[in-house]
């Protein structure tokens, strides 16, 4: 009996060590996985969804078209207000170059004194101004000039200099000289950006294929010729170079070529399509000869030749593509995340210097704006699932809100791309310019639609050379072309009085020149043709049609 007793007593208390064992499991079980939930939700944000770009820079492309130094000394808060640190500056002929060097410049380039007082307000504002002086391709505001044309690879062509004419490396010298002088003068140069991209004609001349070498070894010589130039002058000066060139040498030929003393440049990787393509095997081949890498977009400048305006969408898209692709990158066989050292904006104003202008800095601001705020938030973290949202979800999640309320905009619109034709609810500081250039395109537009083959005015040089013309639609065609180019003529008067605030006289003239002259050319031929036409007999059919072609 007392032994029963022992027995059952002893399975009721294990009964109860087993409830209470299997208890705590469960409460332990618990405390970890909170635990674990917590630390991973910190990790997620801090490390996994974050881009880590320790620069933000923006460029500023003057060829041929430099803004007033006032107003981009202007533009210098909104710029630290969005996270921008840098600004890429590309000289080309709007640097005071003096002495022998006096020609490269441009007769409307900056004065010294002004630059070097927007180089110190510019580091009042924590932001670093990168000069960007050309010296291998896109070298045509020198080698056009009858005093260089014959440093030129291909004498046809003043794009590419020749990497082996002693006179060449001297020239590039001394241009650097000037540059670096100018901006140590005010503060130390961390970076210089030589260019060296697109470079159309190389090895070509004879000096170069008396050499026998590889293309690619020309280029990269070159290359490390010129940053030893840089360090001579500045030995903690880190040289840029677009990557586009590294890109046409193979990845199983990578290790065919030195690159030991590159330690001190760093290419710029740059797309600016709205989804990016990348070679990863190029940045595979990149991370093993250079210490840092970076990327490049583009907020305007990318989107056609003679661009009137941005494209939203498509510049949105290219940002968003590029941060997506950054996210978390890791290069195979390693397991730390890769940090790119920095981004460039870029925002040209001509595809290269003999090329016309395209999309205005002061009316490309929404689109530089949008995008810093698209990197502001990658940088400051995503949510697992936000990696997975298109553009436009993004867009209006996340960008939209900080987006309008900068354009001060009481209406929200559905999409990016309700925002690339809608501007008439945007209020800043430029929207007068946006909202004529807007104008312009809706003007041209209508102007060559009239001139489509479907419509009567894309016949009337014929018949009327033809002799074979209805006078009866004569007047109504000579009032049209009376009232386009009054309005033409009422255009080119208010923008170029808008423009005034931000460029000067030279750039003004040809950008409203390029944008109405063969648009009022061809107008103006038809009113000739119309006025001039006053027949009172027509011959009879058929008519001699070869006389409109002769």
């Amino acid at each position: 009996m007392y032994s029963e007793f022992r027995i059952n007593h002893f399975y009721k208390f294990s009964g109860s060590m087993r409830l209470k064992f299997f208890s705590f499991i469960v409460f332990m079980f618990v405390v970890y996985l909170i635990i674990f939930c917590y630390l991973f939700k910190r990790t997620t944000v801090r490390n996994k969804y974050k881009v880590n770009l320790e620069h933000v820079i923006v460029h500023i492309d003057l060829k041929g078209a430099p803004p007033k130094l006032e107003y981009l000394e202007s533009l210098l808060p909104t710029f630290q207000e969005y996270g921008v640190n840098g600004i890429l500056m590309e000289y080309e002929d709007m640097f005071p170059y003096e002495n022998k060097l006096v020609n490269l410049s441009s007769r409307n380039c900056y004065d010294r004194e002004k630059l070097k007082r927007f180089l110190e307000r510019a580091m009042i504002h924590e932001i670093r101004v990168i000069p960007l002086v050309q010296t291998f391709g896109h070298m045509e505001h020198v080698l056009k000039l009858e005093e260089f044309k014959h440093l030129r690879e291909d004498l046809d062509y003043p794009d590419s200099i020749c990497p082996s004419n002693i006179e060449s490396i001297q020239l590039v010298h001394n241009m650097l000289a000037q540059v670096i002088d100018l901006h140590s003068s005010v503060s130390p140069l961390h970076y210089i950006h030589i260019g060296c991209d697109e470079v159309f004609s190389i090895n070509k001349c004879e000096q170069c294929l008396a050499k026998n070498s590889r293309t690619p070894d020309i280029y990269l010589n070159h290359v490390n010729k010129i940053k030893d130039i840089v360090l001579n002058f500045s030995p903690y000066t880190t040289v840029l170079i677009w990557d586009d060139m590294l890109r046409k040498i193979k990845p199983k030929e990578w290790h065919n070529h030195d690159f030991s003393g590159f330690s001190s440049i760093e290419p710029v990787y740059w797309d600016y399509t709205p989804q990016v393509k990348v070679s990863h095997l190029n940045l595979f081949s990149y991370h093993s000869a250079f210490r840092n890498i970076w990327i490049s977009s583009a907020y305007k400048g990318a989107d056609g030749r003679q661009a009137t305006l941005p494209k939203f969408k498509a510049r949105f898209d290219n940002h968003h593509s590029w941060m997506i692709m950054i996210l978390n990158y890791v290069f195979a066989g390693e397991v730390k995340v890769f940090n790119f050292k920095g981004i460039i904006l870029t925002g040209w104003s001509r595809y290269s210097h003999l090329d016309p202008l395209c999309e205005l800095l002061p009316a490309s601001l929404p689109s530089l704006v949008l995008n810093l705020l698209l990197i502001r938030k990658f940088k400051a973290g995503l949510n697992y699932s936000d990696v997975f949202l298109d553009p436009d979800h993004f867009f209006n999640k996340y960008i939209a809100k900080d987006f309008y309320r900068y354009f001060r905009s009481s209406d929200h619109f559905s999409g990016l791309k309700e925002v690339d034709v809608t501007t008439e609810v945007w209020h800043f500081e430029n929207n007068e310019l946006f909202s004529l250039l807007k104008r312009y395109k809706v003007l041209i537009g209508n102007i060559d639609k009239a001139f489509t083959v479907e419509e009567e005015l894309s016949s009337i040089e014929y018949y009327v050379e033809s002799d074979n013309f209805n006078l009866n639609r004569a007047q109504d065609n000579i009032n049209w072309c009376n009232e386009v180019l009054k309005k033409l003529q009422a255009w080119e008067e208010d923008i170029s009085k808008k423009i005034s605030r931000y460029y000067e006289k030279y750039v003004i003239e040809e950008y409203v020149g390029c944008k109405i002259y063969s648009t009022k050319k061809r107008v103006l031929k038809i009113l000739n043709i119309l006025n001039n036409y006053t027949p009172r007999v027509w011959p009879q059919r058929p008519f001699n049609s070869t006389r409109a072609l002769t």
